[in-house]
């Protein structure tokens, strides 16, 4: 026996904003011992994210230098590994909150690539839960949304019809066709 099913999907594509460079040291490290990683490991990463400087050159002009306080380093070896130790966190909340879509018991209502998060739901509605437990996450580890980088939009056979709009961090963004 054959069974036709019509999916209806609303997708969500988020985008943090400068998200590398606002990691909190001190909520990564506590994620860190959370996960059981060495002491000695993460006082290393404590001592080498402490002592790191910079300095502002404009023209021929250099300014004074001054402590980084938050931010993995660009182009860093472990800086992948590290912010995804950082928000990884957010697909657990999305999935212990059971909204999005589901295959079976298998979660794939969230996908994340580094700092762009697409969330999928069969729902509006769930959608804009979705977005709401996001955005408390997003609070949580300091970071922000970028709703300008931000887009929503409806897949399936009723993707022409209008939809509610939805909030993201008290932004709103309709259904884009």
């Amino acid at each position: 026996m054959f069974y036709f099913y019509i999916f209806i999907f609303n997708i969500a594509f988020l985008d943090l904003s400068k998200a590398f460079d606002k990691v909190n040291h001190n909520i990564l490290f506590q994620k860190l011992m959370q996960r059981n990683v060495p002491g000695v490991l993460v006082k290393l990463l404590h001592s080498w994210y402490g002592c790191c400087s910079a300095v502002v050159r404009w023209g021929q002009n250099i300014s004074c230098a001054f402590q980084i306080q938050c931010g993995v380093r660009q182009g860093g070896i472990l800086s992948p590994v590290l912010f995804a130790v950082y928000i990884d966190g957010i697909i657990d909340k999305l999935e212990g909150v059971g909204l999005g879509c589901w295959l079976g018991d298998v979660f794939f209502g969230c996908i994340m690539y580094a700092d762009d998060i697409v969330l999928i739901s069969p729902s509006v509605h769930s959608l804009q839960l979705m977005l709401d437990v996001c955005a408390f996450f997003a609070q949580e580890v300091d970071m922000r949304f970028n709703s300008s980088k931000s887009v929503v939009m409806r897949v399936g056979s009723r993707f022409k019809l209008p939809c509610k709009s939805v909030m993201l961090c008290d932004i709103e963004n309709h259904c884009h066709l």
